[in-house]
């Protein structure tokens, strides 16, 4: 059991991480104009 606590917390972190990454990538695929940014970013030329 010594040897499977750290390797489940190397999991659970990766495994967080991975989750937290692909999301944030998915998000900026799929829904790019949901940011703020983006948003800003394309009414300034639109009011311009």
């Amino acid at each position: 059991p010594r040897l499977t606590v750290p390797r489940q917390l190397r999991w659970a972190g990766c495994g967080a991480v991975c989750v937290s990454s692909t999301t944030a990538l998915l998000v900026r695929l799929f829904s790019p104009e949901c940011e703020p940014q983006n948003i800003a970013a394309y009414d300034k030329p639109k009011n311009k």
